[in-house]
C-alpha cells in the first residue's frame, strides 16, 4: 500500500470473499489498519480465519469449507474494490 498524497493518512484495507456459487454478496473475512506518511509504502497482510469461510452443513452437523475456487476482493469497502483474485480451497471441517 502506498500513500500517494501530500499528507499523512490512515486506511483500513478489507478482505472479502465471494462464495463458490457466485452469489453477488461478499463476505468480510478480515481487515488491517495502516498509517502512512506521504510517499510511504508498506506491505500489509490480512489473515482470514477459516471459521469465517465456513457454512453449517446440517447433513453432518458440522461447519465446513467446501472445496473449490473462491473469488477474493480487497478494498477499503465492499463498494470500492482495488484488487481482485482467486484462491482454490480444499474442503475443511471446522471444529466448533
Amino acid at each position: 500500500m502506498t500513500n500517494t498524497g501530500a499528507r499523512e493518512g490512515i486506511d483500513t484495507p478489507q478482505l472479502y470473499l465471494q462464495s463458490r456459487n457466485g452469489e453477488p454478496k461478499l463476505r468480510l473475512l478480515g481487515w488491517n489498519r495502516v498509517r502512512l506518511a506521504p510517499g510511504e509504502t508498506q506491505r500489509l497482510e490480512i489473515e482470514a480465519d477459516l471459521r469465517l469461510l465456513a457454512d453449517f452443513d446440517p447433513r453432518f452437523r458440522a461447519w465446513k469449507v467446501e472445496a473449490g475456487e473462491y473469488r477474493i476482493f480487497v478494498g477499503n469497502s465492499a463498494w470500492k474494490v482495488t484488487l481482485t483474485g482467486s484462491a482454490n480451497m480444499a474442503a475443511v471441517a471446522i471444529d466448533a
